[in-house]
Order: structure tokens, then sequence, then C-alpha cells
């Protein structure tokens, strides 16, 4: 785990390491989620790309693109200037403060999703935009709580 406190002027982070166990390759700036339940070797560091099995183990925002059982890091706490917002298949407003959870495959959206525990707001919209496909923006998050 790295926990980067840069100076008073600008925000903390903690990044965690992980483990691609997803059977593909792991696309950068979209949802992780650590292996919790299933078949799959529950070991702290196994993970999977959104949608692909353990939604309840969400650590964050992969930072960069990771191989089928490579390893990476994910963005868990503060500040990231480079998430994946899906467009939920049409054209739609995102709004500053949305709460944002993962979505199966797509990316982070603000609308209930397909799974159930999307309640626990981890993660927040810091600007208005309005995207008819895919963008990337700006978002706070805490997965660690």
């Amino acid at each position: 785990m790295i926990i980067r406190q840069f100076n008073s002027q600008s925000a903390d982070t903690i990044r965690a390491n992980f483990k691609n166990v997803s059977g593909a390759t792991m696309t950068a700036n979209m949802p992780v989620h650590y292996v919790v339940t299933g078949t799959a070797s529950i070991d702290g560091i196994s993970a999977v790309q959104s949608g692909a099995s353990d939604p309840a183990g969400w650590g964050g925002v992969a930072t960069e693109t990771v191989a089928n059982n490579g390893f990476g890091v994910t963005h868990a706490v503060g500040y990231y200037a480079s998430c994946l917002l899906s467009n939920e298949g049409t054209s739609i407003t995102f709004t500053l403060g949305d709460a944002l959870v993962p979505e199966a495959n797509v990316g982070l959206t603000s609308s209930v999703g397909t799974f159930a525990w999307n309640l626990t707001k981890k993660a927040y919209l810091l600007e208005t935009v309005t995207v008819s496909a895919s963008a990337y923006v700006k978002a706070l998050y805490n997965c660690l709580g």
C-alpha cells in the first residue's frame, strides 16, 4: 500500500497493489474488485475487472493496463483525474457531487446499477458533464471504508 501526503496544498492518496486474475487484460481507469467470494483464491491481492465477479470487493480504479496474471496498482483513496464514466447507452448529464458506482464492464455510473451494494457511495464526481459516449472524468474515492 502506498500512502502519499504531498503537502497541505494537494490531495492525499492511497494506492494498493493487486494481481489480475480475471482471465483477460484489465484496462486502465476501470474499476477493480478484490476477490472476496466465489471459487477463486481469496488471498488479499487477487482482483478482477468490474463485472467479472466480485462487486463487493471494490478496491478503486486501475492506474494502468494489466495483463492477465500480471500485477498492478489501484487508486483506492483520494482525487483521481481520469476515471472512466459510462454513458449508460444514451446521452446523459452527470452532476458535480453525484455518487458513482462501478457498473459491469463499462466503468463508473451514477444511476442504480446491477449490483445491490451500490448505495455504499464510495466515489463522487468532481465535475458536471454531459456524455453521449464514455468519458474520462475527475472523481474523489474512498474504497477502504
